[in-house]
């Protein structure tokens, strides 16, 4: 990664455009191949009588198929919608101090109720609350129901 942001123009500020792309894994390819060009070239299908291209072309196949096996383990079973879906509600639900006042309870009471009384935080993760707000309703305002018209 530092290579790239030593040597590619603007890479520091477009991350997005490479670090989980095509240049990224082909970077990761090639110190693969440095790191196991022992290993791969001790295995019985190495074309060790061929030319130079054609065995380094076999040490890029095998660091490609290592790679893959080796970090690749439930790549395929991401749904990246499903994974960013569940970072937003995260943050729209999550009790903490960061989220101030607007995280404790707060989603809907500007609202009044929901149809059938339905409670937006029912089903919230326990991990969603940070444990570290300082909330008080002692008086009632906290959670008070502020409708503006």
């Amino acid at each position: 990664m530092n290579w790239f942001e030593m040597h590619v123009p603007d890479a520091r500020t477009k991350r997005h455009l490479w670090i989980t792309q095509v240049p990224f894994a082909h970077a990761v390819t090639v110190l693969l191949a440095s790191q196991h060009r022992e290993k791969f070239s001790r295995e019985s299908e190495y074309p060790s009588a061929d030319s130079s291209t054609k065995r380094e072309h076999f040490i890029l196949n095998k660091a490609w198929e290592y790679q893959m096996k080796t970090f690749r383990k439930d790549w395929d079973a991401v749904d990246v919608d499903k994974e960013s879906l569940r970072a937003l509600e995260e943050r729209m639900f999550e009790v903490s101090k960061q989220a101030g006042r607007a995280g404790y309870y707060q989603w809907g009471l500007d609202a009044g109720d929901h149809q059938d009384k339905w409670f937006p935080y029912a089903n919230v993760p326990d991990s969603w609350d940070h444990g570290d707000g300082e909330f008080q309703d002692s008086d009632g305002d906290e959670l008070q129901v502020r409708c503006s018209a």
